[in-house]
């Protein structure tokens, strides 16, 4: 069985996860995951069959905020950075824990 809710079109084609760039496409279904209390993914598209066409033809995932959950338009800006066509064009995890880490000015 594959995770087809969080998998990246370049995986789904292929019929497996290329490298940590399409686990980062993973993350951002993750992190939406998150902003919603665990709301499931593409949910309004029952057949996974019918997500993996959605994603390729460009679906993604809606703002948090749309469905009336709170995440601030920088998050998922983050979020729709990691779901990129361009597996080359997503973010690190590197440069995605920079941008979660939190500042020392935060702090105090």
């Amino acid at each position: 069985m594959f995770p087809v809710r969080w998998t990246p079109p370049e995986a789904a084609e292929a019929g497996a996860f290329h490298s940590t760039k399409s686990d980062v496409w993973s993350f951002g279904v993750l992190m939406y995951e998150i902003f919603t209390y665990g709301g499931v993914p593409y949910d309004d598209i029952p057949a996974d069959d019918d997500v993996i066409v959605a994603v390729e033809n460009g679906r993604r995932l809606c703002n948090p905020s749309e469905l009336g959950y709170q995440c601030e338009e920088r998050i998922y800006t983050k979020m729709q950075a990691c779901w990129d066509s361009d597996p080359e064009a997503r973010p690190s995890f590197e440069q995605l824990s920079a941008f979660f880490k939190p500042s020392d000015a935060a702090l105090t």
